[in-house]
């Protein structure tokens, strides 16, 4: 199985809950799980986490070998299909739509290689439970379209116990 982490998991870890300075172990097992399983960081996630001065920036700019080269022709076709989908879908409005369009956002690429793949995305967003239920949404969650896709979902945590990371 193929793991694609989500941008949301590795910024809101190093945030919230395993900061470096206090949980390396936490980046360090991550790191040799990436290394010897095919557990990768999708390049546009990279490029998105290198837009910021960091501690994290500077960590996964030194795991060269999980950057994954995120347009190849499948992705690209995939890409188009995840577009297409959410404008034409009727759940999102027009900004939603414009949000997700944006070059640098990594969430439709993110989907877009997973499909191409058969990855499980690793990621802290939740699915949007107010979805087709009248208003059109202005914000796209990144596990409803995987859904329609048939892309898998895990949390970190899950990641977590499936690898063995223990803190």
């Amino acid at each position: 199985m193929t793991y694609l982490f989500d941008t949301n998991s590795l910024i809101e870890s190093k945030k919230k809950f395993y900061a470096f300075d206090i949980a390396p172990g936490f980046w360090k097992q991550l790191e040799s799980i990436m290394a010897s399983r095919d557990v990768r960081i999708p390049e546009i996630v990279v490029e998105e986490i290198s837009r910021q001065s960091d501690d994290l920036k500077d960590w996964i700019e030194g795991i060269q070998y999980v950057k994954e080269a995120t347009k190849n022709p499948e992705h690209i076709q995939n890409y188009s299909k995840v577009m297409n989908y959410i404008s034409s879908c009727g759940y999102y409005n027009e900004r939603a739509v414009s949000s997700w369009a944006q070059r640098e956002l990594a969430d439709p690429w993110l989907v877009a290689e997973a499909m191409s793949l058969g990855a499980t995305i690793v990621s802290f967003e939740r699915p949007n439970h107010d979805l087709g239920k009248g208003s059109k949404q202005g914000k796209v969650h990144i596990p409803d379209v995987a859904i329609h896709f048939g892309v898998q979902i895990c949390s970190l945590y899950d990641f977590m116990r499936e690898f063995g990371i223990k803190l």
